[in-house]
This record gives structure tokens, sequence and C-alpha cells, in this order.
């Protein structure tokens, strides 16, 4: 350590306290300055309350830190829970589904609307794929029109309805 350096040392060790004691020390020692015992004193006090304002604020992060990963672990397990019991869910459908022996297709009134139910990629009724319509209840095959009639006759499966009219359309669909 230089002189300038030693000057610069012992002009700011009571402010920063950005020194440690040695290099303190031989800051005064190579300038030939004594040290005042009580600004000494009073740098350590400063210097102590430092490092245990430091010391809590760490273990202030860590108890944090703490809290935070035991949060999340139990964030995890909340969702696990959830997954397990939406997949359970799911199985006990399928199986009364089975179970049922449910058609492919169901339309069930409700009310003034009518909801047609077909199974969806698993081919089992009552799960989340399901296919849902609604249609106004009631309805009549006569009430529909022409393209009404030809859909209905598509969905069925029946050939050649493209070119029928009305009246064979309805004869067409009211066969089993």
């Amino acid at each position: 350590m230089n002189a300038r350096i030693a000057k610069k040392v012992v002009n700011q060790y009571a402010r920063t306290g950005g020194y440690n004691r040695q290099q303190i020390l031989d800051a005064h020692r190579i300038l030939g300055v004594e040290v005042v015992q009580h600004h000494m004193d009073a740098w350590e006090a400063k210097q102590a309350k430092k490092k245990a304002e430091h010391d809590a604020r760490v273990a202030s992060a860590k108890l944090a830190q703490e809290k935070n990963a035991a949060n999340r672990e139990a964030n995890l397990a909340r969702l696990a829970e959830k997954r397990e019991a939406r997949e359970q869910k799911r199985a006990d459908a399928i199986a009364r589904a089975e179970a049922a022996k449910l058609p492919k297709e169901t339309i069930v009134p409700v009310g003034v609307v009518e909801a047609k139910v077909e199974a969806g990629e698993d081919g089992i009724l009552g799960t989340a794929d399901d296919q849902v319509t609604i249609q106004k209840a009631g309805t009549s095959l006569a009430e529909k029109t022409v393209p009404e009639l030809k859909a209905l006759a598509k969905e069925k499966g029946l050939t050649g309805f493209s070119k029928m009219k009305k009246d064979e359309l309805l004869a067409a669909l009211a066969e089993p």
C-alpha cells in the first residue's frame, strides 16, 4: 500500500467502512498517524452492526425461500390430487357407459329442446369427447324442410336421397 492509498484509507474508513481492521492499521502506520482508539471503536461497532443486518437479511431470505418451496410442494400435491380425481372420474364414467352398453347416439328431450349426443373418438357415451347437438324439441319430420330431411338421411346412411322429394324422404326416414 502506498502513501496515496493509505491517506485515502485513513480519510474514508470511518465513513464507508469498506476496509478491514488490518488495512486501516497499516494505512495509519504508513502515514505515521496515530490511530485514535475511540474512532476505531466506533468503526468496529459500525462494522458489527452492518454484519448483523446482513446476517438478518440472509436469514430472512432463507426463511422466505423455504416457505416458497413448501408452498410450491403443497400446490404440486394439490394439482396431483385433482388430476388423479379427474382421471378416476373419467375412468368411472367410461366403466358406467360400458356397463350400461349405451348406444353410440342418444336423443334426450330437455324442455323445449332436444339434445342429440353422439359418442366421440372413444366410442363411449358419457365422456368428455362426446358431440352434442341441440334442436327444437317435438319437431316432427313433417315440419322439417327438405334440406333438413336430406341432412337426416345422410346421417342415417341412406343412399339416393339427393334426388328424393319431401314425401319420399319422409317415407325413407320413417323406415327402420
